[in-house]
């Protein structure tokens, strides 16, 4: 047991109530590179309005403050883990600033509709629906498909030809058989698209 009179700088709290939400989103940001604010740094930009009031704030303070005296006694004793630690404390002095995350809002048209993404300004972690274009699937298959259905026809149109000219018949066999392949092909596009687009939404 012992007696701590410390001031401590700098300790972040969420100042938004969807806080853990966005960070579940961005991801961690590195504020051991925070820089001093400049007024240029956010001209094109927009900056949220804290949601959050400072005594509603205060129990995300409160636990910032516990931890940094908690690594601060486990160094000073020499401590390899820290079991059952508790603390009395008295604060005054308390001042509010705010600490800026820089991120990009960004978004993208598919399947009708707008999709947002999220861009970690330090890091440029993505956070977003990863959808694949229903379009260009689409016509993927319906090439393939296209090509299928020249090669069956011309196949048969040379199958029947044998009829008059008996060397043809094995020509347009062996086209017909070409032809069967991408035809079975031709819809594992559109619905592979489809199955990750389907699963991208209910994740979102």
């Amino acid at each position: 047991m012992g007696r701590l009179d410390r001031r401590y700088e700098n300790l972040p709290a969420p100042a938004l109530d969807d806080h853990r939400k966005l960070m579940g989103c961005l991801g961690e940001y590195n504020l051991g590179r925070r820089s001093a604010y400049v007024p240029e740094a956010v001209s094109d930009g927009a900056v949220r309005v804290p949601t959050l009031e400072p005594d509603a704030a205060w129990p995300g303070a409160q636990t910032a403050f516990v931890r940094a005296a908690q690594a601060e006694c486990q160094q000073a004793a020499g401590a390899d883990h820290v079991r059952d630690f508790t603390i009395d404390a008295q604060y005054s002095g308390l001042n509010w600033t705010l600490l800026l995350l820089p991120a990009y809002v960004t978004w993208y048209k598919e399947g009708g509709r707008v999709w947002p993404l999220l861009i970690n300004g330090q890091i440029g972690h993505v956070s977003g629906a990863r959808r694949a274009s229903a379009r260009k699937a689409r016509n993927a298959s319906l090439i393939t498909g296209a090509i299928a259905a020249l090669l069956i026809l011309l196949g048969g149109l040379l199958a029947l030809a044998g009829l008059l000219f008996p060397p043809l018949i094995a020509v347009g066999g062996v086209i017909l058989l070409v032809g069967v392949l991408p035809a079975l092909v031709a819809p594992i596009p559109a619905i592979a698209v489809w199955a990750h687009n389907r699963r991208s939404e209910q994740v979102t």
